[in-house]
């Protein structure tokens, strides 16, 4: 018997696999291990990155802060209390003859309560007045103290959902407040602080920021420029012009400087403009200051000009110098402070000329020609570098504009771009690495204010 075996070919037939969705796929994935995306923390977002005040403490309006609090939370939680608080403090710190002198005060404090399951009160706001003296008195002890508080619930626990809850706020801040300063010996501080209360067993949730407070000239005294002009022991006239009383850090100055001799021969060969930084420091009833120079700029050639060619280059009147330039300020980086006047700390700034003058010879003494030095000081108001036109105006969200080095969201990027380390170090950088010259101390046991900008000093 003979047998037939058939030969069979086994076909492999290709499977067609349906794409799988995102839903489905996110279905497939246990819950547990699923990506959260939302991190428990706290953020603040001020709706003004910093604080502009217009004009002197006794005449500025104020402005509001404002801004949001976020509570992210990554599960269901319940919230035992939500607080945030809002300080200024200002603080003068040296050493005297082996003796610490130091002198701290609150300038203004208020706190917000978003929630707060122990109490049953409405939202309630007190205020307690606070005001601060003129500058040329002493700075009051009293301080902005209120308080704010919402209530959500009178249970033990405020239970809320995953994600992102958000609490608006807002503040009057007087415009007598003083501004934000960071200088060698002392410091004006302003910031918030915000903490969320979980179980007891939980950590708080805590988030701090700082908040800066500047101050600027009004546009109609700003506009006014400086300008004056004096004779000088019947030898010349000089003037000098600026068209504004105040400069941000970074900026340039333009100045006119004119001289009109009233002798014969005399000469105009260069000129020396210093920018003089001086800050004095209160604690305790004693006083200590600082003075230096903090920019300088030479002008070896002085433009000489004739009002009429034909006339002889010594005759009295037909002779005139006069030169246009343009003085650049230190940038914000640089151990330089704005102007400022708060009650424990005052920074004034000096522009200081030195113009170089040829006298003329004496034919009755050999070797007869005289150099004289005209010295002359004019107060200068200098600005933070934030406060240019357009960073006070507030551009729109969407302006890609630049950052100034100080600015927070520069330092934000610092970060992410060079990393914890850099970005901090960059900060570190901003916030006040002064290593200058040793401070020349004087003591001082009365009180007088700094003199204001709007005086003119010359001094000869």
């Amino acid at each position: 018997m003979s047998h037939s075996t058939a030969s069979s070919s086994t076909e492999t037939i290709p499977q067609i696999v349906s794409p799988i969705t995102a839903h489905q796929l996110n279905n497939a994935i246990p819950q547990k291990l699923k990506f959260n995306k939302i991190r428990t923390s706290l953020e603040l977002k001020l709706v003004e990155p910093v604080i502009f005040f217009r004009g002197k403490p006794e005449e500025a309006v104020g402005c509001v802060l404002r801004g949001d609090l976020i509570l992210n939370l990554a599960k269901d939680t319940n919230i035992r209390k939500l607080v945030m608080k809002f300080v200024g403090k200002t603080k003068t710190h040296w050493r005297e003859d082996k003796k610490s002198i130091s002198e701290e005060r609150e300038i203004i404090s208020h706190t917000w309560e978003f929630i707060n399951s122990s109490k049953k009160s409405n939202y309630n706001n007190t205020i307690n007045p606070f005001r601060i003296k003129s500058l040329t008195n002493k700075f009051s002890n009293s301080s902005l103290n209120s308080s704010s508080t919402y209530n959500s619930s009178s249970s033990y626990k405020t239970p809320l959902s995953s994600g992102s809850h958000t609490y608006p706020f807002e503040l009057f801040l007087p415009g007598s407040l003083p501004e934000s300063a960071n200088t060698e010996l002392g410091t004006v501080t302003y910031y918030l602080k915000a903490k969320a209360y979980r179980s007891r067993l939980s950590p708080k949730i805590r988030i701090s920021q700082d908040v800066e407070i500047l101050r600027t000239l009004p546009d109609h005294i700003n506009s006014q420029g400086i300008g004056f002009s004096r004779e000088f022991d019947n030898l010349l006239s000089y003037e000098i012009n600026i068209p504004k009383k105040a400069y941000p850090l970074g900026q340039k100055i333009p100045i006119d400087m004119k001289i009109s001799p009233y002798i014969k021969k005399l000469k105009v060969t260069g000129v020396r403009i210093q920018v003089m930084e001086k800050t004095t420091y209160t604690s305790c009833g004693q006083k200590v200051t600082d003075s230096r120079e903090v920019a300088k700029q030479n002008l070896e050639t002085f433009g000489k000009n004739k009002l009429m060619d034909d006339e002889e280059d010594g005759d009295i009147g037909n002779v005139f110098y006069q030169q246009t330039m343009d003085l650049t300020l230190p940038k914000c980086l640089r151990p330089v402070h704005y102007s400022c006047t708060t009650p424990l700390i005052s920074v004034a700034h000096d522009l200081k000329f030195s113009f170089l003058i040829s006298l003329p010879r004496d034919p009755n003494v050999q070797n007869s020609i005289k150099h004289a030095e005209l010295k002359i000081s004019v107060p200068i108001t200098i600005l933070s570098c934030k406060a240019i036109e357009d960073y006070v105006i507030l551009p729109s969200y969407e302006d890609d504009s630049f950052y100034c080095p100080c600015h927070p969201e520069y330092l934000r990027m610092a970060r992410l771009v060079l990393g914890e380390s850099e970005g901090n170090r960059v900060e570190t950088c901003y916030n006040g690495g002064y290593n200058h010259h040793k401070l020349n101390v004087q003591r001082y046991n009365y009180n007088r204010a700094p003199p204001s900008y709007e005086d003119s000093v010359v001094e000869i």
